[in-house]
């Protein structure tokens, strides 16, 4: 029960504004070459840069984003697409300069499917000073094509460089009817629905945690 990913924006639940921006750039072709999702836990934005990246790669997207039958669209979501580069800053090593700079360095050559080389840092708050620095001079000169999507939940170890250069989408938390209807209509019991879509502090992640958490059950 919930297991079945996210394919498409219209799937989402919340973050209506923040989707329009994402989906009016990519129909206008405005695409900006730097943007920062910050959050709280829970609240899509890992979901939503991985929608909009797969929708930036896509070879036919349309009004609601990627068409999800294309080639590109088949390899983004199976993971495989060698224009599409994720980087978590959180795993070890992963925050460090020489993490960033072999990411740069596969992003300075030209995309092997198209035009496009989008790279998803997630927890971009772990990256160190040095890595951010690396990661700066990107920034301020990608190479043609390039859009670099990062990801975090605080804004605050981030310089202050990265943050004027780069577009701010931030997530709100979910209503909680939003994240009840939502976990019932994919099969959860109402009275659990309701009971998990208030502890979860408008974060749709934690209300899927706890109504698998055995443990948060016998409360109720």
């Amino acid at each position: 029960m919930l297991t079945e990913q996210v394919h498409s924006f219209s799937q989402m639940i919340g973050q209506s504004t923040l989707i329009r921006r994402l989906l009016s750039a990519v129909e206008s072709g405005r695409i900006v070459h730097a943007c920062i999702f910050t959050g709280d836990t829970g609240t899509g934005k890992r979901t939503l840069a991985r929608l909009y990246a797969r929708a930036l790669l896509c070879r036919n997207p349309g009004p609601g984003g990627a068409c999800n039958a294309c080639p590109a669209c088949h390899s983004a979501m199976q993971h495989t697409h060698p224009d599409l580069h994720w980087l978590d800053a959180a795993r070890k090593d992963g925050g460090g300069v020489d993490a960033v700079r072999a990411v740069i360095g596969e992003i300075s050559l030209r995309g092997y499917a198209g035009d496009r080389r989008v790279v998803v840092v997630e927890n971009a708050h772990d990256l160190t000073v040095p890595a951010q620095n690396a990661l700066l001079k990107t920034i301020e000169e990608p190479p043609d094509g390039v859009i670099l999507l990062l990801l975090t939940t605080n804004l605050s170890p981030l310089l202050s460089t990265i943050l004027s250069r780069c577009a701010l989408y931030r997530t709100l938390p979910v209503p909680q009817r939003q994240i009840a209807d939502y976990l019932t209509r994919h099969g959860a019991d109402a009275l659990r629905a309701q009971a998990c879509a208030g502890a979860a502090q408008g974060s749709i992640g934690r209300a899927l945690t706890l109504l698998r958490d055995d443990e948060f059950w016998p409360l109720w």
